[in-house]
């Protein structure tokens, strides 16, 4: 079940951090997840965009070319983020520069404090990026 297979379709989940990677992988054990390790950071990264107060949201090369390999690999990605001003940027961030991308949060808490079950429901009602519904 590459990817995480089932309801979700075949895809690599984008998530933030490690923690966020540890809880996707319990929810979906053998599933493809790359933490982009994103934050607000310099503007001397190869791929960013603008965040709040003036910094920049930025994604290393190195990740950025795992998410291109994950995409032509797996099919799609899915962003599963945080309901914070982060997981929104990193969000935004993905949708802009991919195709084929799903989208959901794990409810009212973090990925990393996401339950097994509250993970697949997210996946499971994930939803295709549309750039026209905002």
């Amino acid at each position: 079940m590459p990817g995480g297979g089932g309801a979700a379709g075949i895809c690599a989940f984008v998530v933030e951090g490690i923690n966020d990677t540890r809880a996707v992988l319990q929810a979906v054990p053998g599933g493809r997840v790359i933490a982009v390790h994103g934050a607000y950071a310099l503007k001397n990264k190869d791929f960013f965009m603008g965040g709040p107060t003036n910094q920049e949201y930025a994604v290393s090369p190195k990740v950025l070319a795992e998410l291109w390999e994950a995409q032509e690999d797996e099919g799609s990605l899915m962003v599963l983020a945080d309901p914070d001003v982060a997981g929104r940027h990193m969000r935004a961030l993905i949708n802009t520069k991919f195709e084929s991308v799903r989208n959901h949060e794990a409810g009212n808490v973090g990925v990393e404090h996401a339950s097994p079950e509250a993970i697949k429901a997210a996946i499971a009602g994930a939803r295709q990026y549309n750039a026209s519904r905002k």
